[in-house]
Order: C-alpha cells, then structure tokens, then sequence
C-alpha cells in the first residue's frame, strides 16, 4: 500500500462535504462569507458549489442569503434508514418491555468520534436532554458510544483520539483524558455493558451495549437506556442491563454494517 496520501479525485465533491459538514455542526445558517473563512476555499468555489447544492435541494438559501442545510438531506437519510431494518426492530423490542416505559431508549452508530442518533424512544420525564434521530454527542462520553469504542483495540483509540483535545466535555464528570477513557474501555470489554454517569447530563444514568454486524467483533451501532440516577436501584440496574444484553443480541443477528468504512 503506497503509504503517501492518497490523490483527491474529486476536489469538488470533497469540497462540498466540507461545506455540508460545517453547517451541519453550525447549527445555524451561515452566509457566504462565513463559510469562506470557516474553510480557507477560494469563494469563487464556495459559491459555485452553493449554486449546485441549492439547486438540488442539498441546501437552502435564505432571503439574507445565508445557506442552511436542505431539507433532502432529510430524504437521504431517511432512505439509508430503511436499507437497515434496525430501527424498526429496535422500537418493536421496547414494545415487549412495558417495564422502561419511563426511561428513555436510543439507538446509535459511530461518526468517527461522535455518536449519531437512529432511533430514540424519549423519557417521559425530565432527564434534562431531549433525545433525536441525527443528533450527534460526543463518543468518549455516552453510553452507546463507550459501548462501541470498546470494540476498537488500544491502538485504534490512541489512532482516534490521541492529540485531539477533548474528548467530550459536557459535564464535570465527563471523561477528562485518554488514559482514563482506556481504564473505562477495559472494563467494558469485561463485563459487556457501559455505564454513564453523569457524563452526558448530571443527573442522568445511562446503560449501553455494542451492536454486532453478523460474524464482526467491531460494533456497527450501540444500545442504551437512560434513567435518573436517583431512581435507579440495584434491581432496576441488573434489570436494564439483562434486557439491553438480550437487545442487543436481537439487532445483531439481523444487523449488517451501517458504516462499511468502520468494519473494514
């Protein structure tokens, strides 16, 4: 393998990801000149690139002439939905589990180091975060997330994460360094579930486990229930965790890769 970097073949599709991406993490409109200066491009391409995602509906331009992310991006992703039928069986299994109608359910895959959402049951109590399909958090932090990195080797984490700053911090328990993320992994690997405490929203509780393709032993999405912390008693636990087990043992047998780039 030629260990030089490999030559862009397409600049321009390049380009556009990056403005997609950039306005995507936003999370509001940008004009021109701002994605200019967000991406050091010449705006001459920016602009041209613009033209042709508004043009098919991958963009929106408003009447400030700001651009914001089109709603067939919603298509795209709805489509790549359907080819997986994870989602759907993921919301038939709670179904069966009348007993964590109170706590809040998520299925999610890996986006290099963050997780995104593909199907959420919400609590209906205040647990302080609103869970969404595409909304995207931080890795090292969340259940689902720790339950699929502890699937990559040592390795492969120091690869994703060494030199990167921070891993994710949104609360002061957060995960604050690699060393501790790693003692964190380890422990996951051994007893087949992740725990986060307090690390995605103080308060909050959440119990994760990896997602298999068929024959892989990378996983290809996670599982998680999220409870407040004060109300999750030592039966409850051993409860979640045994359910989110046989869960995630169900969606493994019909999975197959949702990111082909994570299992090769």
């Amino acid at each position: 393998m030629n260990s030089k970097k490999s030559r862009d073949l397409a600049p321009a599709v390049t380009r556009a990801i990056s403005i997609l991406e950039t306005l995507a993490q936003a999370k509001k409109p940008l004009t021109l000149g701002e994605l200019v200066a967000y991406l050091d491009l010449p705006k001459s391409s920016v602009f041209g690139i613009c033209s042709s995602l508004v043009r098919g509906s991958l963009l929106d331009r408003g009447d400030t002439g700001a651009y914001s992310i089109g709603l067939r991006i919603v298509d795209l992703a709805n489509s790549r939905l359907e080819q997986n039928n994870l989602t759907g069986e993921f919301m038939r299994f709670w179904d069966t589990h009348p007993h964590f109608l109170r706590d809040a359910a998520v299925l999610s895959e890996r986006l290099e180091r963050d997780v995104v959402y593909l199907a959420c049951r919400n609590s209906s109590r205040p647990l302080g975060v609103t869970f969404r399909v595409g909304m995207r958090l931080p890795a090292a932090v969340t259940a689902t997330g720790k339950a699929i990195l502890s699937t990559l080797s040592n390795r492969e984490i120091d690869e994703l994460y060494q030199g990167k700053g921070s891993l994710g911090d949104l609360t002061s328990q957060s995960v604050k360094s690699l060393t501790s993320l790693r003692k964190q992994l380890a422990q996951i690997r051994k007893q087949g579930y992740s725990i986060d405490d307090g690390e995605t929203r103080e308060g909050m509780c959440s119990i994760g486990a990896p997602v298999f393709a068929r024959g892989g032993n990378v996983a290809v999405a996670g599982v998680a229930l999220s409870f407040f912390r004060a109300d999750l008693d030592e039966a409850h636990r051993k409860q979640a965790i045994a359910t989110l087990k046989e869960l995630a043992a169900t969606l493994s047998e019909k999975a197959v890769s949702l990111n082909p780039a994570q299992s090769a």
